[in-house]
């Protein structure tokens, strides 16, 4: 659980799924982020790696509000007899609404773009490597069953997350790229995972560890976007 608390980090949602030990030049890039040429690999806050960039430009004395745009899968995954289309909402949903309830005290959350406004966009990723049989979008529920059954054994909150990450936050006027990050190795470790046995996952085993996310993420905010008035 310690390896979640973090000190540090962009809105920590992010940083908390980067800093558990992943391998980031393993990463298989999922093509959510417009450039992985800027990403740079550097120690997370709390043990691991990370992959990032952050303009200098994306500070609290020129951004004031932000965009929140609904969480994402990508690729798209097909629901499967472990992961139904109905958990797959509830997973989007959830996050969605605990990120709000989160931000929305700390942070001004505005819908239109403009001065001093960013637009944050985060996706759950889950890729193998190009030699893998497996299709992308197979990915996702085989991770979600994995760190579903992780989350109920080791107390909520598993050590290594095996659900990839990957946030992009731009100028929402320009689209100028203010901060890029990946959370690498998912691909890696999902290769050598079994799911045969695994019951169905549900929101319950996920719930701990998203609110965990959440909360991190209002923690760290205003290091990046002035406090709300």
């Amino acid at each position: 659980m310690s390896t979640l608390r973090l000190s540090r980090s962009l809105l920590g949602l992010a940083v908390a799924l980067l800093a558990t030990g992943c391998a980031s030049e393993t990463f298989t890039r999922s093509g959510f982020l417009p450039d992985y040429s800027r990403l740079t690999v550097e120690d997370a806050p709390a043990g691991g790696k990370r992959m990032v960039y952050v303009s200098p430009d994306f500070t609290p004395a020129r951004y004031h509000a932000l965009i929140l745009e609904p969480v994402v899968f990508f690729p798209e995954p097909k629901p499967t007899e472990l992961v139904s289309a109905e958990t797959l909402a509830q997973i989007r949903g959830y996050m969605d609404t605990a990120l709000r309830a989160q931000l929305s005290p700390k942070v001004a959350l505005v819908d239109q773009p403009g001065p001093g406004v960013a637009r944050w966009r985060l996706a759950f990723t889950a890729v193998g490597s190009e030699t893998d049989e497996m299709e992308p979008y197979q990915f996702i529920p085989i991770a979600l069953v994995i760190t579903g059954a992780m989350a109920l054994a080791e107390g909520g909150l598993p050590q290594e997350p095996r659900v990839g990450l990957e946030v992009q936050i731009t100028d929402s006027q320009s689209s100028a790229p203010l901060l890029l990050l990946v959370r690498g190795g998912t691909g890696e470790k999902l290769k050598t995972e079994k799911v045969e046995g695994r019951r169905p996952v549900d929101l319950d085993s996920l719930k701990e560890l998203f609110d965990e996310w959440a909360k991190a993420t209002a923690e760290q905010a205003n290091h990046y976007i002035a406090p709300k008035r």
